[in-house]
């Protein structure tokens, strides 16, 4: 997982939204959530996630919570050949104005450490203007696009938390070798 710290403000944000879209086109495997700290799409969150993982400065991305992103394709790739102890399966659906996820973590090995779960709701196309700090850097994919970048496509964007924002714990009985945690969320 990657979530990128972001703003509609932040000129220099189009940079890592682009290396983000990358890095997910390269490896469908690496999970992008945007967490935006603006008026238009704030996560409500966004200020207390800040403080808790020392993000500084905008944009920031953090890999799985613990690494700062150096945006790199490769950083955040390179942790998906890790052998893991556990797999996820996730089965949402809509019926109305109501979401539902079940969202199972199944155990390869036992695990020492306690494990947390967070399921986040993401928003995909979300249109904003954006501004750009590279509308004069010809180096850069978002030249001559306008400052600010008029109709600017937000994607992944964290709209809201079915867990807790720093995870519900995952009971130990069911993180043991061969067990599988089920959590069932709705959100309205």
């Amino acid at each position: 997982m990657v979530e990128d710290y972001t703003g509609t403000w932040c000129g220099y944000c189009p940079r890592l939204a682009t290396a983000l879209e990358n890095t997910v086109n390269e490896n469908a495997n690496v999970i992008p959530v945007a967490i935006h700290d603006d008026n238009e799409m704030l996560f409500p969150y966004a200020n207390s996630m800040e403080s808790t993982f020392g993000v500084n400065g905008f944009p920031t991305g953090k890999v799985n919570r613990t690494i700062t992103w150096n945006e790199s394709t490769s950083q955040p790739i390179s942790y998906l050949s890790n052998r893991q102890n556990m797999g996820l399966a996730i089965n949402s659906s809509i019926a109305g104005n109501t979401i539902t996820a079940e969202v199972k973590v199944h155990y390869d090995l036992k695990v020492d450490a306690q494990n947390r779960i967070v399921v986040y709701l993401l928003e995909n196309g979300l249109v904003y203007n954006q501004v750009n700090y590279y509308n004069g850097d010809s180096s850069s994919p978002w030249y001559q696009a306008g400052d600010p970048i008029v109709g600017f496509v937000h994607n992944h964007t964290a709209r809201e938390v079915f867990t807790d924002v720093y995870g519900d714990v995952i009971p130990a009985a069911d993180a043991d070798t061969g067990s599988t945690f089920t959590g069932n969320y709705t959100l309205t």
